[in-house]
């Protein structure tokens, strides 16, 4: 199904039976958690790595957006390398939940490694230079320690402190590790200004199942992102250089939308897909 403007899908879609998991597949028992998960949200771990977007986290002006994708919210599964792009959602999604996102800057990990390791000239490349600290209190970021483990760097302008908090030398327990910093990064943004004198680590399995869990609800709570107003290719609700006259297409299977251009269908596609009388357009994953 295509349509051209947001108030025809709208109409169209009423009708339509979704399904709790439309792909089939088994909720993953590592993510079972009647308690900790709103119903809304569990059909997302019934779905397999794929390319889909399925959460928006907003920077506070609005200007900067940070999607993840299925695969990369599914790095949050136990024994898995958790991925940089999952690290820095969580970061800007406990920035904006605490109300400091235009308080602490978020430094992605490429240009985190960069302020600890790079030389000050590499700082052009990763537009660090375009950035205004003084207008901010902090700096928050994970650093890929050799791909063994994360690190969280945290930078505080009163005290003119560098902070990298993470387990020492090489990881034993990488799943362990992969969560270190992530409950540092929460104690450090809830006890902003002030520097946390203690942090807990868990350490037990069900803690680190339980910090999974929470991380993906916070991100996804968090999420702008809607099925029904947003291309699930480019988690923008316009395409690019577009205006509210984007053009989108429906997938009869999974019922999600997408822009043409983002899954490389031509006008000439489109406008068969949108005077057809039946539609039998899927998308790659379906």
């Amino acid at each position: 199904m295509a349509r051209g403007d947001r108030h025809h899908h709208r109409r169209t879609t009423t009708r339509l039976k979704r399904s709790l998991c439309p792909f089939g597949l088994v909720t993953p028992a590592w993510a079972n958690s009647g308690t900790l998960f709103p119903r809304q949200n569990q059909k997302i771990w019934c779905k397999r790595d794929s390319e889909v977007v399925v959460a928006v986290i907003e920077s506070p002006d609005k200007t900067s957006t940070y999607p993840l994708r299925q695969s990369e919210l599914n790095s949050l599964a136990p024994h898995k390398w958790l991925l940089g792009e999952t690290v820095e959602c969580y970061l800007r999604a406990i920035l904006n939940k605490n109300g400091l996102g235009k308080r602490i800057y978020l430094s992605n990990h490429y240009s985190a490694g960069v302020i600890v390791f790079g030389a000050r000239s590499d700082m052009s490349n990763h537009s660090l230079r375009k950035v205004d600290f003084d207008n901010y209190d902090g700096v928050i970021g994970a650093i890929n320690a050799g791909n063994n483990h994360w690190k969280f760097l945290y930078l505080h302008k009163s005290n003119g402190n560098a902070y990298i908090m993470g387990p020492m030398g090489q990881a034993e327990d990488k799943d362990s590790a992969n969560y270190d910093n992530i409950t540092m990064a929460e104690d450090v943004v809830e006890a902003f200004p002030l520097v946390p004198q203690q942090i807990q680590i868990p350490t037990l399995q069900k803690g680190l199942k339980d910090l999974r869990i929470n991380m993906a609800k916070t991100i996804l709570q968090c999420s702008v992102f809607s099925e029904k107003d947003h291309c699930s290719s480019c988690g923008q609700k316009y395409s690019k250089g577009q205006s509210q006259t984007t053009k989108w297409i429906e997938c009869t299977k999974c019922r999600r939308w997408y822009h043409p251009c983002c899954v490389a269908m031509s006008d000439a596609e489109w406008d068969e897909e949108n005077t057809a009388a039946s539609s039998k357009w899927q998308c790659g994953l379906c």
